[in-house]
């Protein structure tokens, strides 16, 4: 089940928000908690169980390492132990789930009954965002940054609120421990989250689905021996897909997370407006970036300030090299962290410098240049397949003439297509929040006017939702990039 299934969309959410609003405030927890094992069970009911052990190991790793404050040695044993165990946990998961095949290769007789086991192996529904949140709760309860939870119920939503589990947002527990605590929410509240759910809704399904169907087809071919224009709509296609795909994700769960009360950080500010690759990352991910900075690049900064025999750039390039992998264990997702690696030791150096100065337009093309040559690594199903995408892109190669039936619909890109690629350049520019914030400004103390904008704005987010469900009901779905990671 995902946040487009119909399930959810029209049985699981509705469900739940009726009986989670008409509950008392004290019982909220348990119903918040009950609807998030129940969305987990809808993937499997072993990864259900799966995370009560997780939460309530983690629950005690929390409890552990409060008590461990006071001794130096016996905190960096118990920090040591329970960081390890998760990432252990997540590192095991990703292998498997990389190399399931080649395991069975290796095991034809069916030894053990595992390639059964291993035919039906998914990784467990947002593992990886949970697994940071939880590491970084541990590390922060070790520093004394926060304490630990010892309300199982409320550590127990913070782990498994079902909203951020299938693409984050990556919380921080001292970020949302009092809405735990106490989640208030007003009629204003659910509205927003209503009108930022269909936001979010309409940018997956009308623009992200629409170019995505004919971005896949490219990428799914054998070899990307096509034509340069195809495969620079190809490219282009992606790096809108990809954003409207997660930040819609995004915006659905920051969405749901209003309705029940809840303050999710954001995860994207116009990333494709950035002027260099340094600023693009603040702008994309955000809670992915800063996760990475808080818990590993200040660490290691501050641990090397007064003996430094390793230069940041080493530090950088170790930053981007875990997140590609955390993106995926492929030679694939270790280039394209590189290349990120690259461009931001470039930017800090003496170039940067010179970077700065140059012409703003200019600026814009350095970023999204770097950014697009990671994206072709980062869609590639394999290196070889990236390479030969760059030939295509240079025109280097003579395409090959495809039979009519492979050509369908990359060959015959529709005018649907054509129309969610426009709005989805448009859309990635901050126009809307400027025409917002003009309207404003405008319609100030003209209460009749503010109305009836409020009025227009809603009517027009509810032909919004219509046409993302009828979307929907008629070509189906395609679920979320940032799922699998």
């Amino acid at each position: 089940m995902t946040f487009l299934s119909p399930t959810f969309l029209f049985l699981f959410l509705p469900v739940f928000l009726v009986v989670y609003t008409l509950f008392r405030r004290e019982w909220r927890g348990l119903v918040l908690l009950a609807a998030s094992l129940v969305f987990i069970a809808f993937q499997s009911k072993f990864y259900a169980a799966f995370y009560v052990g997780y939460l309530l190991v983690n629950y005690l790793f929390g409890r552990w390492l409060e008590k461990a404050r006071d001794e130096d040695k016996s905190r960096k044993w118990a920090l040591s132990i329970s960081v390890m165990i998760n990432v252990l946990l997540l590192v095991g998961f990703k292998l498997l789930l990389q190399y399931k095949a080649d395991i069975l290769a290796w095991n034809p007789g069916d030894a053990f009954g595992l390639n059964r086991w291993l035919r039906a192996f998914a990784l467990p529904i947002g593992f990886s965002y949970t697994a940071f949140q939880i590491i970084a709760y541990l590390i922060d309860v070790a520093n004394e940054i926060t304490d630990s939870e010892k309300n199982l119920l409320r550590f127990a939503n913070f782990t498994l609120m079902f909203p951020k589990m299938l693409s984050g947002p990556i919380e921080r527990y001292r970020d949302i421990h009092t809405e735990l605590a106490d989640t208030p929410e007003s009629f204003e509240q659910i509205a927003n989250g209503l009108r930022r759910f269909i936001v979010g809704l309409g940018k997956k399904v009308l623009i992200a689905d629409v170019v995505g169907k004919v971005v896949g087809q490219v990428f799914a071919l054998d070899s990307p021996n096509i034509g340069p224009a195809y495969a620079w709509f190809a490219l282009v296609g992606f790096a809108i897909q990809l954003y409207f795909d997660f930040s819609g994700y995004a915006d659905m769960a920051i969405g749901i997370g209003q309705m029940m009360g809840f303050s999710f950080a954001e995860n994207f500010n116009y990333p494709y407006i950035a002027k260099s690759v340094g600023e693009f990352w603040r702008r994309w991910h955000i809670t992915l970036s800063s996760w990475f900075r808080d818990y590993i690049f200040l660490p290691i900064e501050i641990s090397q300030r007064r003996n430094r025999r390793i230069p940041q750039q080493a530090n950088l390039l170790l930053i981007f090299v875990l997140t590609g992998l955390w993106h995926g264990l492929t030679l694939n997702f270790v280039i394209w962290g590189c290349l990120f690696a690259m461009a931001m030791i470039l930017e800090s150096s003496f170039s940067g410098k010179w970077l700065k100065k140059l012409w703003t337009p200019l600026q814009h093309v350095w970023t999204l240049g770097w950014v697009l040559v990671a994206w072709v690594f980062f869609r590639s199903p394999n290196l070889l397949f990236a390479i030969k995408f760059f030939r295509s892109l240079l025109g280097l190669k003579p395409a090959v003439d495809y039979p009519f039936s492979q050509l369908i619909p990359f060959g015959l890109i529709d005018n649907s297509t054509w129309i969610a690629l426009a709005l989805g350049i448009l859309l990635a520019l901050p126009l809307g929040k400027m025409l917002n914030q003009w309207i404003s400004q405008r319609l100030a103390g003209r209460p009749k006017l503010e109305l009836a904008w409020l009025i227009v704005r809603d009517v027009l987010l509810m032909v919004l939702l219509v046409a993302s469900v009828a979307m929907i009901a008629s070509s189906g779905f395609t679920p979320g990039v940032y799922e699998q990671f």
